[in-house]
């Protein structure tokens, strides 16, 4: 049986991050898929659930922009890691053990 969500509803819009993350996890998208995904249409003032992967796509913006030259601002891969472990926290599984 499929769920209906009425457009633009909070439940709507978390099963579609839910799924996002599914996918990421797949390999089927990238964690700045997901994040670009996040930013465009769920943005800050959608769900919760959502606001790990919209801040993320901000701190890939900053690195892509020079700005995040500094020590403490990481790298595109350590925010990439840090996209697929929220992806694991979301939907329940520990990033223990997976790639």
């Amino acid at each position: 049986m499929l769920t209906y969500y009425r457009e633009g509803s909070r439940e709507g819009e978390e099963e579609a991050v839910r799924i996002m993350a599914r996918r990421l996890l797949a390999e089927t998208i990238t964690p700045r898929d997901l994040t670009s995904w996040a930013y465009r249409f769920i943005t800050w003032d959608g769900t919760p659930l959502a606001e790990q992967f919209v801040g993320l796509e901000i701190a890939y913006d900053i690195l892509d922009s020079g700005y995040g030259g500094r020590e403490d601002s990481g790298t595109l891969e350590d925010v990439g890691a840090d996209v697929i472990a929220e992806a694991h926290r979301l939907i329940g599984e520990t990033a223990i053990g997976h790639g």
